[in-house]
């Protein structure tokens, strides 16, 4: 089973699956530069049978977290991404995806913790991506 996934008309990634849920996965050859083995040979992509709650049974190959979080922000345009500092090994594969596609990468910025209190639902959505990205392009936000 051949499964091609496409960007701009433009294959993006072509996976030839043989096997079962339990014994494929598409791993991002990262070598062996980095001393955490935490980052090298990153799992980027899972098969799962399991019915999806939204789509059903129509796609069989789902992508990891780091590997959707490069595509997406890659995508909507993201310039800064704000994150834990627990996340730091997952910025070294998103900007290791990035410079394989040869896409310009985000400025990354780490914190040990933010609290937010007191806010009300509207203010609550100011932290969102996909939100603050259509406030943006509708021009509630600008700067």
């Amino acid at each position: 089973m051949v499964f091609k996934i496409y960007y701009r008309g433009y294959i993006l990634i072509r996976l030839k699956v043989i096997g079962t849920e339990w014994e494929v996965v598409k791993r991002l050859k990262t070598g062996m530069k980095y001393k955490d083995p935490a980052i090298r040979d990153q799992i980027i992509m899972r098969i799962s049978e399991a019915e999806h709650p939204r789509v059903g049974t129509k796609y069989l190959v789902w992508p990891m977290l780091e590997f959707s979080w490069a595509i997406d922000d890659y995508l909507i345009g993201v310039s800064h991404i704000l994150r834990g500092s627990d996340l730091i090994k997952e910025d070294i594969i998103e900007a290791f995806i990035w410079d394989h596609f040869g896409w310009k990468k985000a400025e990354f910025i780490h914190y040990g913790r933010l609290n937010f209190s007191g806010l009300s639902k509207n203010e609550e959505n100011l932290l969102s991506k996909t939100k603050a990205r259509n406030n943006i392009t509708n021009g509630t936000y600008r700067g």
